[in-house]
C-alpha cells in the first residue's frame, strides 16, 4: 500500500536515511574487524557481514509492520 503524507520532508528524510545507512555500515565494519581474523577467507567475511546486515535490516523493518 502506498502511503502519502501531507507534510513530507523529503530532504530531511533522505538525509536521515543516509545517516542511518552510514552508522549501520560503520558498526558492521567494526564488528567484522573485531570478530574475524585478519587472514580470513573472503567468503567467510562476506557471509558474516551479509548475515549481520540482513539481521539489522529485518530488525529495522519490524517497526514498519507495527
Amino acid at each position: 500500500m502506498l502511503k502519502v503524507f501531507a507534510n513530507a520532508e523529503t530532504g530531511r528524510t533522505l538525509a536521515l536515511v543516509f545517516v542511518y545507512f552510514r552508522v549501520v555500515n560503520i558498526c558492521l565494519a567494526y564488528r567484522d574487524q573485531l570478530l574475524t581474523p585478519a587472514a580470513a577467507d573472503v567468503m567467510t567475511v562476506f557471509r558474516f557481514v551479509a548475515t549481520a546486515g540482513l539481521t539489522i535490516f529485518l530488525a529495522a523493518s519490524i517497526q514498519h509492520a507495527i
